[in-house]
């Protein structure tokens, strides 16, 4: 891999020995080298003094591992034509799933020649092996004189094979050696117990993964899709339009399919393969399951708007794949809601979250702590329904939903200062639900409720305030330079905060205050701390009062 990505270089020639080097012990040493350094009689692993000696003209090049595993990975995403599950074998290495995929390629013959020629024609060079195991499959690679391995013969044809094709350490090859073992058969013929207590149980791990006695999966770079559907082309298309036209095709496909199974899609991918090696995705993430052909496809629509993909020798394949799924239960229309019955808004949702990204469509949902800045979490809107949203909060600044999610409120219970009269309480309980699906919150206020700031400070201001009475409300403070007598005060309301998780011996008490200036401005203040509790409480500003 590294001396294929030097070669890929412009002015480089390939049939020109050429090394990689690196530090090894202190010492500089070849990592890897090209074919035309292999037949000068160069090896892995010797000097690189040595080496110049050898081959005086030599060509050289410093060891890049992040270089070599960016361009492994761009490898890993183009392969992914063949089978959904590709894994990376670092640091030149890669492990396909091939199972129920081969008869689409013409068999696995077929699947390897056509791997090799393409690869090729980007400059690469290649070993493939073919097996019934990982182990199998990387000793036919790089040690066997066969591709593939016939079911059931991985024994006989790993037999003659060196212990190197075992992906054994040097040192355990080198101590094997000692003993006169130098084949896979030597190795099986030897008694278990001894090697294990000599070498370890990596050794006999090795030999057990190859020959399929112990198994070694693959770790797939991508999830493995639900349902996939694909679509190839004998002579590359170039057209944004056409390509959106095949997706829309192969989403209803798709959905077709879900229907079927009573799901509905959740996460979708669209993966389209370009001439030149490369790959281009599109995600698309839905608030809801979904599977109407019509609105996937807008939404693929607005999300390829955001891209913008360079491929001037066009694309030979197009893949859709179902990476998340959601079963839909089957519901009676509901004709007093409209046509559309909620979806619109789930709808737009989705779009703009098609367009602008997760991280920027969002929504505030309502957090069980008493914390104010703490008091709600900013979420993906397309992911808010897993949340449990009350219809009528009767806590303390619940005046709906909406607004209970956006003013960073807190309620009654432990910390509080005092209990939620047991009416209240047995509203709270009855009244928390999630809500049906197109189900419009009702606007309801709570009169016993504390008025909130309808947004905080992002980081609370500190203030010099003076109070007539220790622990008392302030009757006038310094903010930003500027100093306001207070006119009206409203107050304490006392918040403790959650001692579990203070380990620096700060304050644990809140006092907040409703302070109208004798200007006109209603502000939001607390204090931290008591005096019982710290010398020198401090003073803050949080936010502005409606």
């Amino acid at each position: 891999m590294s001396t294929d990505r030097l070669t890929r270089q412009p002015g480089k020639q390939g049939g020109h020995p050429l090394v990689v080097v690196g530090a090894v012990k202190n010492a500089r040493r070849l990592i890897a080298l090209n074919d035309a350094a292999e037949r000068a009689g160069l090896r892995v692993g010797m000097s690189f003094a040595d080496a110049c000696a050898i081959v005086p003209d030599l060509m050289s090049a410093d060891e890049a591992p992040q270089e070599d595993a960016r361009l492994l990975s761009a490898v890993a995403d183009w392969c992914e034509r063949y089978t959904p599950l590709v894994g990376l074998d670092a640091p030149d290495g890669l492990l396909f799933d091939i199972t129920g995929v081969a008869h689409l390629f013409g068999g696995e013959a077929a699947l390897a020649q056509d791997l090799t020629q393409r690869l090729a024609g980007f400059g690469f060079r290649t070993r493939i092996g073919i097996a019934d195991t990982v182990g199998a499959a990387f000793a036919m690679a790089h040690h066997g004189k066969e591709r593939i391995v016939p079911c059931g013969k991985t024994r006989e044809v790993l037999a003659p094979l060196p212990l190197a094709a075992l992906r054994l350490p040097l040192e355990t090859r080198q101590g094997l050696s000692r003993l006169g073992l130098k084949t896979i058969a030597d190795l099986m013929a030897c008694p278990r117990g001894p090697l294990t207590a000599r070498f370890g149980a990596h050794l006999m791990r090795r030999l057990d993964q190859a020959l399929g006695a112990e198994e070694e999966p693959i770790s797939p770079r991508q999830p493995a899709p639900a349902l996939s559907v694909e679509q190839g082309f004998a002579e590359p298309i170039f057209r944004d339009e056409d390509v959106l036209l095949i997706i829309g095709r192969l989403t209803e496909r798709l959905c077709e399919s879900l229907e079927k199974r009573g799901e509905g899609i959740r996460r979708i991918r669209a993966s389209v393969f370009g001439v030149d090696g490369r790959l281009f995705r599109l995600d698309i993430g839905t608030s809801g399951p979904l599977r109407d052909g019509v609105r996937l496809h807008r939404l693929f629509t607005d999300k390829f708007a955001t891209v913008s993909w360079d491929c001037e020798f066009g694309f030979d394949c197009i893949r859709v794949s179902v990476l998340e799924t959601q079963s839909v239960s089957p519901a009676q229309k509901n004709f007093a809601a409209g046509e559309d019955d909620g979806q619109t808004v789930s709808h737009l949702i989705d779009r703009l979250t098609a367009r602008l990204g997760e991280t920027r469509v969002l929504r505030l949902v309502e957090q069980d702590v008493h914390v104010p800045e703490h008091a709600c979490v900013a979420i993906p809107a397309a992911d808010a329904e897993e949340f449990s949203v009350p219809i009528t909060s009767p806590l303390r600044g619940g005046r709906n939903a909406e607004a209970a999610s956006a003013a960073r409120h807190f309620g009654w219970g432990d910390g509080c200062g005092e209990a939620p009269p047991p009416e209240i309480a047995r509203d709270a309980r009855s009244q928390f639900r999630s809500p049906r699906k197109g189900e419009v919150m009702p606007r309801t206020h709570d009169t016993l409720a504390a008025m909130r700031p309808v947004r905080l400070f992002e980081r609370a201001e500190p203030i010099e305030a003076i109070a007539e009475v220790p622990d008392g409300p302030p009757v006038r403070f310094k903010w930003r330079r500027a100093v306001h007598h207070v006119a009206r005060v409203e107050g304490p309301e006392r918040i403790a905060l959650p001692w579990w998780r203070d380990g620096k011996n700060r304050p644990l008490t809140r006092d907040y205050f409703r302070v109208e200036t004798d200007a006109g401005a209603r502000l939001w203040l607390y204090r931290d701390g008591l005096f019982r509790e710290t010398l020198g409480p401090r003073w803050f500003l949080h936010g502005f009062l409606p």
